[in-house]
């Protein structure tokens, strides 16, 4: 993870959120803690989501408003739990893997 210039580790607060994963835990299950962790950090603002379309408002009422710049953007994120992803030193494998394609083999859920 450190050979990627500008990664950044998020530790999710005083709350030890990790300790709620179960590696033996179902597919559905762990995908519901990676969820809930990804959504901490959307709340948080610590993921950055960049609009698709920017541009200065021309109408009246929402200049009037004190509105200047319009933003619209539309974000699917599709979340993964990798179980043991993080640094080395604290516990994880230090590699980060991105997923290119879906695949379920095994049919689990």
């Amino acid at each position: 993870m450190e050979d990627i210039s500008g990664i950044r580790t998020f530790n999710g607060g005083s709350e030890p959120w990790w300790e709620a994963f179960d590696e033996k835990g179902t597919t559905s299950a762990k995908g519901k803690r990676a969820v809930a962790v990804v959504e901490r950090m959307l709340r948080a603002g610590r993921f950055p989501l960049w609009p698709s379309n920017v541009k200065e408002s021309m109408r009246l009422e929402v200049q009037h408003g004190g509105t200047d710049i319009l933003l619209h953007g539309v974000w699917r994120i599709q979340v993964k739990c990798d179980f043991w992803a993080g640094p080395k030193e604290k516990g994880g494998t230090g590699n980060l893997y991105f997923e290119t394609a879906e695949l379920n083999p095994l049919k689990r859920i």
